[in-house]
């Protein structure tokens, strides 16, 4: 991942440098049919181990419906394979619209974790929401503006005044688009305007339709209908967006408090789905299949098989560490150059009014214990 930042002038580069001063300051550095999981069954344990308690979690997916994405790699798979029971957890699923409602949901105990834009994770903190991030899933930037090939719309010049589908207000998708325009040197309020889409068809179908302009959606949703033979154009993103964090874990300050082994078990076994479905992408969906039904809308498994890994490989691109899959050693941790840059985007998109220590909004002492499994042995499992 490139992790040069944008040095020129504009509006974020005098928020990159009110983000650089808090740094010095502080030291520097989608609704489906899912299957009820079973109670784990109690597993024997050496004598001198401590006592794991069994416990349940509820996960709230920041999408309506259930996709080739994230449901996959950190529920259906690890449900499948027992890597929940394992760690003696009956985990539950739920479904929100954006991830300003699964981060409503765990804010108000309903859920007890989420993965949504670290973003919002910031103004949480900045209101006294009660809730933190714990660690990174979508590392790498999977934002992109489209367009219809051929549009005149290549680049920042023809952005003013034009119309930008986004899938909610709710959504990363519109603090994306407007730093973005923001980037472009515009006024994200009154110089452009934003149309909420969703995402698939009724998206594509605003394009088509002159109904937008372009597209602030992520590459997994781009995939899903490239998959049905339809093509876009892409603007380069801004320099801005090179070191940028999306989608973190954020969970509610009482389970980080006063469950941190139950949050540390559940991440463990969510990095062990991703790690699986990293290394066996096809046999990652068909246990999507098995678990989210929901997945094949009505269809035969094999005639959306290609489509869907298609569709999962594209998302997983966005949370891969640098090498081949059997080199890597820790998932989740988030660099200081990562959260500064992060906290900018929350400034320049309006989703907090002043820079403030990081760790008011992130608290990483989960992740030595989330990622305390054998990766090799996860890697063989899913080669095998």
């Amino acid at each position: 991942m490139n992790t040069h930042r944008k040095k020129n002038g504009g509006r974020a580069a005098a928020l990159l440098v009110a983000v650089a001063l808090v740094a010095a300051a502080c030291g520097g550095e989608d609704e489906a049919s899912t299957p009820e999981p079973a109670a784990p069954a109690p597993t024997e344990q050496a004598p001198d181990a401590p006592v794991v308690e069994p416990a349940e979690v509820t996960l709230i997916i920041a999408s309506a419906v259930a996709l080739p994405k994230e449901e996959v790699a950190i529920y259906a798979v690890p449900q499948a394979l027992g890597f929940f029971e394992e760690e003696q957890l009956t985990v539950n699923i739920e479904f929100a619209d954006g991830g300003t409602a699964a981060t409503q949901a765990v804010a108000s105990g309903s859920g007890d974790i989420t993965a949504s834009g670290l973003n919002i994770g910031f103004s949480a903190a900045e209101r006294g929401i009660p809730i933190k991030a714990v660690g990174a899933l979508v590392v790498n930037w999977p934002w992109r503006f489209a367009t219809l090939p051929g549009s005149s719309l290549t680049d920042c010049s023809g952005l003013q005044g034009s119309t930008i589908g986004i899938i909610s207000l709710a959504s990363g998708s519109y603090p994306y688009a407007r730093a973005f325009v923001s980037e472009c040197g515009l006024d994200p309020d009154a110089d452009v305007n934003y149309v909420p889409t969703g995402i698939g068809a009724p998206a594509y179908a605003a394009l088509e339709s002159g109904q937008v302009d372009a597209l602030a959606l992520y590459t997994a949703a781009y995939a899903a209908v490239e998959n049905t033979g339809i093509s876009f154009d892409y603007l380069e993103n801004p320099e801005f967006f090179d070191p940028l964090v999306s989608i973190s874990w954020l969970a509610g300050t009482e389970m980080i408090e006063n469950r941190p082994d139950v949050l540390q078990r559940f991440l463990r076994a969510a990095y062990k789905g991703l790690l699986y479905s990293h290394a066996n992408t096809e046999k990652a969906v068909q246990l999507g299949y098995e678990v989210l039904p929901g997945l094949l809308q009505g269809e035969a498994a094999e005639d959306r098989l290609a489509l869907d890994v298609n569709s999962l490989s594209t998302w997983l691109a966005s949370t891969a560490p640098e090498g081949p899959v059997d080199t890597w050693t820790s998932l989740g941790y988030l660099s200081s150059e990562q959260l500064f840059a992060s906290m900018s985007l929350a400034l320049t998109s309006g989703n907090i009014s002043v820079a403030f220590p990081p760790e008011e909004a992130y608290d990483d002492s989960m992740l030595d214990a989330a990622n305390d499994f054998d990766f090799s042995e996860i890697v063989a499992l899913a080669q095998n």
